[in-house]
């Protein structure tokens, strides 16, 4: 975003971005609120000097699961004098869009007003001023792909589109091969990406549960793993931040990882290296992890549960081979997003996913578990 003006007389300006986006998941309406707040904005003003600003490359929401539907965006710029940075007003702006229920709003409703109008005259804070305001709606009866949306304050006759540019993520205006940098107006340049995986899985809550599996496999105790494994089931069945079909491959990265994990802890300390340190196999009469898989498989057709739900088991033992990263490891390995990202991929190949159902995955692994 960027502000022409960032100082008018004696007075100087910071711009304050709102951004609303609206999205179905799971059934429901979900809102993602973002608003730059003083922190961000504080820890730049002494390099400012007065000068205009312009804001690069923050994430205002996302990766959001889509699972079709239409997306909502409102897009608000404002500036704020610099004097009125306050600690209050940036709690209280914070609050009101986190509590701002955007699912409530008539479809053709101009947000930017009543926020832009009436933030102001609520605070009593003249020199917080709207600068412009745009609420769009994405859906899948049109156009719905990857690209950008510039947001100007001009007059519409004033901006040739067919002059205005993106390049390295910044906005240029002029003919293609003699294109300078836009300035002439406050503006927003809004990208929206497509990513066919989100890549970012251990940051998300649910890893956590996979960290302490591991460690209480390592710590030789083998039940208190198994409890914590069936806690990382039930939460990645129902995470608000994966598609059905992701949970469900995902639920199989996991698994496949933990027996490997529980086989590589039983090579190295129950059975004992072998001449050279190479790990033994099976030795003490524990199952490799593959054949662990298949007789958990074996049982759960006994069982009531989908069939879809369970013959995913087969395929991880029967192609475990061309999974990638879970053979012959030992306790220093670290299952990151990479290895994640590459294991999901080689399983979603083994078994193409046609009817996903990862609460009923879930149930078997979780039962598998117990009953071995």
């Amino acid at each position: 975003m960027f502000l022409r003006n960032g100082r008018e007389l004696w007075r100087e300006f910071m711009p304050m971005t709102v951004f609303i986006t609206e999205f179905i998941f799971d059934g429901k309406q979900q809102t993602v609120p973002f608003v730059v707040n003083n922190d961000i904005l504080n820890s730049i003003q002494k390099y400012v000097e007065g000068n205009s600003i312009e804001y690069r490359n923050t994430k205002v929401a996302g990766p959001i699961p889509y699972c079709g539907g239409d997306i909502s965006l409102f897009t608000g710029l404002y500036r704020t004098k610099i004097n009125d940075l306050s600690v209050g007003f940036f709690s209280f702006i914070g609050g009101l869009v986190q509590a701002f229920d955007a699912s409530g709003l008539t479809r053709h409703l101009d947000v930017a007003r009543p926020l832009g109008a009436g933030l102001t005259s609520l605070l009593g804070m003249k020199d917080v001023e709207f600068c412009l305001g745009t609420r769009d709606e994405l859906s899948e009866q049109k156009t719905f792909s990857e690209g950008h949306w510039v947001y100007v304050n001009a007059a519409e006759k004033s901006i040739v589109q067919d002059k205005l540019w993106v390049k390295g993520d910044q906005l240029f205006v002029g003919e293609r091969n003699s294109v300078k940098r836009f300035d002439q107006s406050d503006s927003c340049l809004v990208q929206l990406e497509y990513l066919e995986e989100r890549g970012d899985y251990t940051t998300l809550a649910f890893h956590r549960s996979w960290v302490q599996a591991k460690e209480l496999i390592w710590n030789n105790e083998p039940e208190k793993a198994k409890v914590k494994f069936a806690q990382l089931a039930q939460e990645l069945a129902v995470s608000p931040d994966l598609t059905r079909r992701h949970r469900f491959a995902l639920m199989q990265v996991y698994k496949a990882n933990f027996e490997s994990e529980v086989e590589a802890f039983r090579s190295l300390t129950v059975d004992g290296p072998a001449a050279g340190g190479e790990p033994r196999r099976g030795q003490s009469g524990h199952l490799r992890a593959t054949d662990a898989i298949l007789e958990q498989y074996a049982m759960l057709e006994k069982t009531s549960l989908p069939k879809n739900a369970i013959v995913s088991m087969y395929h991880l033992s029967k192609n475990w081979q061309k999974i990638h990263a879970v053979h012959d490891r030992g306790r220093e390995f670290s299952l990151t997003d990479e290895i994640i990202s590459t294991q999901l991929s080689d399983i979603q190949e083994i078994a193409p996913i046609t009817d996903p159902q990862p609460e009923e995955l879930a149930k078997a692994m979780t039962i598998a578990a117990f009953a071995a």
